[in-house]
């Protein structure tokens, strides 16, 4: 059985309605150590075992190393609960909802059985100097200054701020290099891969490989798992990079509908495009600003009662 996995660090409500409509799935959360936990175990309580919550959180950073290790203890629980390793493990974030019924997922999965949702370009052959960059220069987005008190508005743009300056003067230094035989590659953080893929992924993940990404490429939750299927891990499954077609997350989702801003929060007077939408999840959505249009997603996508 599928297992899904979500990482979040707000609105309790929508994850307590998004692990409801994945039901009878298993369910694996990661909750940001800077939030209380209370309230989302209290928003998933109906669901029982069903639920489980990373209880060795991680204190997460925007676009930093931190954020990947959050997904691998959510992978590495989830390959302990699996069957076998043709399963499906889908992450999600805490703003994503679906848009069609589990069921539908379930099939779609089945229909292709082995094949690794996780697109993307090989960095070398793109051109893109950006990307390049957000590999080779130096990031500090873990700086541990400040970092658990960043909700607050005032010392997330005090500490953005030092890390900015950090970031700029490290540009006068000599590009990192990857290790022998790596080769970068980014695409969509959100996947559904099979749990033998993640385990030759975690396998492949060497500490020369994790000291790599985990000392200043910048978010590498875009490009980890992608690289060591760029390097090779990839070949057993058929993989392959896909070409590069311009810059933005859009471009290079999985089984999500992303608006190329990220910032956009979709509402009721979205409708008209979220419901030609042919993707199983959406994003980003919000509890409260939203709660029409899931009840529109609800009663018209999923066939069910939103109440």
């Amino acid at each position: 059985m599928t297992v899904f996995l979500v990482y979040t660090f707000k609105d309790p409500a929508l994850l307590g309605r998004v692990v409801d409509r994945l039901a009878p799935h298993p369910v694996i959360v990661h909750v940001d150590r800077k939030v209380d936990e209370r309230p989302f175990r209290d928003a998933v309580a109906t669901a029982g075992s069903r639920v489980e919550f990373i209880e060795d959180r991680v204190l997460v950073n925007w676009a930093g190393w931190s954020q990947q290790v959050a997904i691998r203890r959510l992978v590495a629980r989830a390959l302990g609960r699996v069957r076998d390793d043709d399963e499906y493990v889908v992450m999600l974030s805490g703003s994503d909802y679906p848009l069609t019924s589990v069921d539908r997922l379930d099939r779609f999965l089945a229909e292709r059985p082995g094949h690794q949702h996780l697109r993307a370009f090989d960095i070398a052959e793109s051109g893109s100097d950006h990307y390049r960059a957000e590999m080779e220069r130096r990031h500090f987005r873990d700086l541990p200054v400040l970092r658990r008190w960043t909700p607050r508005p005032r010392v997330r743009r005090l500490r953005n701020a030092v890390i900015r300056a950090l970031e700029s003067a490290a540009r006068t230094l000599p590009p990192r290099t990857p290790p022998r035989g790596v080769v970068l590659a980014h695409g969509g953080t959100h996947f559904a891969l099979t749990a033998g893929c993640l385990r030759a992924l975690e396998a492949a993940a060497t500490p020369d490989v994790v000291r790599y990404f985990s000392h200043g490429v910048f978010c590498p939750e875009e490009s980890f798992y992608h690289s060591l299927l760029a390097s090779g891990v990839g070949e057993r499954w058929g993989w392959r990079p896909v070409p590069f077609e311009g810059r933005g997350q859009h471009q290079y989702a999985n089984l999500h509908h992303i608006e190329p801003s990220l910032e956009k929060v979709y509402r009721a007077d979205d409708w008209a495009e979220v419901r030609g939408i042919d993707r199983f999840f959406l994003r980003k959505v919000q509890s409260e600003p939203s709660e029409a249009l899931l009840d529109l997603i609800d009663a018209e996508l999923l066939g069910r009662d939103p109440r």
